[in-house]
């Protein structure tokens, strides 16, 4: 099945959306209440507006996650990180999202993920660029988004400085268009809550009480279904090495970047309120990304194996409440 992604067609990430629509059809065989837990001002628009249906919901997390997963396809197709020019992306990354426990809801992070995602393909695309105050202003700009979805999302600030140190070099002037696209995207979201009646809502959600200092929930704990996340992560760590073997300069900094972007993902821990399971979300795209590089250079069978092994886990993660209800 995964031999199906092993291809230059980047059409081929279509199939993705029926991909996740199988990894997460447990929305719909086993609904329950949906709840976002600690989110920002957008995405509090976001849950008013969705209808409250376990179709509508199935389909929001669906197409929110097909989005992520097709951009990174498609960031693989335009940069080729790898040695070998594959969709791989996009099937970690609906895979290793499945195996967090839920979705129950369309999790801020997924929203803000799609931003994040904008911002580091805008600061990747900046190498050798004469003239690069649009995309730093709008890399600045959908950072800024990211954190109206979910706040912790500010430490990734340091990833767009960071990248701008290894792709351009130091520049402040550089700095201060990230800056202003950030400022932007927060002033034009408060006059509008101003204008609407909901500027305390927005100072709430937004505000300095909005941050935590590792803030985990009461009763929480860490379910097996992460440990795949841990062993590829420790796996990644020490890969950075080979991955940049024999590779041109411009893709051993572009891979770097996802390396901080990984970085960053653990040290938004540090400064998130009330802390839930599904934040390890924030992992998803350099794990995915960085993940799939690592299987293609597997031999053919053994990745198609761990492809299933993977996948059965998946679903038993999001089936499990279903499969105790019926037959345990």
């Amino acid at each position: 099945m995964l031999s199906i992604f092993r291809t230059n067609q980047v059409f081929v990430s279509f199939l993705l959306l029926f991909y996740g629509g199988l990894l997460f059809s447990g929305v719909l065989i086993l609904p329950v209440q949906a709840e976002a837990g600690p989110h920002g001002f957008l995405q509090h628009w976001v849950n008013a507006w969705l209808p409250d249906t376990p179709l509508a919901l199935f389909m929001a997390i669906v197409i929110a996650l097909f989005l992520q997963a097709f951009m990174l396809n498609l960031m693989e197709y335009n940069y080729r990180l790898d040695r070998e020019l594959h969709m791989f992306p996009g099937v970690f990354f609906m895979l290793f999202s499945a195996m967090v426990p839920g979705p129950d809801a369309l999790l801020p992070v997924f929203m803000a993920n799609i931003f994040l995602f904008l911002a580091i393909y805008e600061i990747m695309g900046t190498f050798k660029q004469v003239q690069a105050a649009g995309s730093l202003f709008n890399g600045g700009l959908f950072l800024g988004v990211a954190c109206l979805f979910y706040p912790s999302y500010a430490v990734f600030l340091l990833v767009l400085f960071s990248g701008l140190n290894i792709l351009r070099g130091f520049q402040f002037r550089e700095r201060v268009m990230v800056l202003v696209g950030v400022v932007v995207a927060y002033y034009l979201t408060g006059v509008t809550a101003f204008l609407t009646g909901h500027w305390t809502l927005f100072t709430e959600l937004q505000g300095l009480h909005a941050y935590g200092f590792l803030d985990l929930q009461a009763g929480s704990s860490i379910p097996y279904s992460l440990i795949p996340w841990a062993v590829f992560l420790v796996i990644l760590i020490f890969q950075h090495p080979q991955f940049m073997q024999k590779r041109v300069i411009q893709t051993q900094k572009r891979i770097t970047i996802w390396y901080w972007v990984m970085l960053m993902s653990v040290a938004t821990l540090l400064i998130q309120k009330n802390l839930a399971i599904w934040h390890v979300h924030v992992l998803a795209l350099p794990v995915s990304y960085l993940t799939s590089m690592l299987v293609s250079r597997m031999r053919p069978n053994w990745a198609e194996l761990l492809h299933i092994l993977l996948l059965f886990a998946a679903l038993y993660v999001q089936f499990e409440p279903w499969i105790f209800k019926n037959f345990l």
